[in-house]
């Protein structure tokens, strides 16, 4: 397995975690009592991103302005933005 290769399924197995994590806050009621646990999974998911704007794999200017049309994306048809 190449580096890039390693670097997409630990990407892919971090974006499960938190996932999962997500699902447990539904199930247990919100607001949680801990929020630690998605902390650590968010944290974890952003270590991976950085890696993957370090590798070259995604550009950090193009993610940024991706991150700007979706926040107006969401602003429109959510309450939470």
């Amino acid at each position: 397995m190449t580096e890039h290769e390693e670097m997409l399924v630990c990407s892919m197995e971090e974006c499960g975690e938190m996932i999962q994590e997500l699902s447990k806050m539904l199930r247990r009621g919100l607001p949680p009592a801990d929020t630690k646990p998605l902390t650590d999974e968010v944290g974890d998911v952003q270590t991976l991103i950085g890696y993957l704007i370090e590798a070259g794999l995604v550009n950090e200017y193009a993610l940024n302005e991706r991150m700007l049309k979706k926040k107006a994306k969401l602003k429109k048809w959510t309450s939470f933005a």
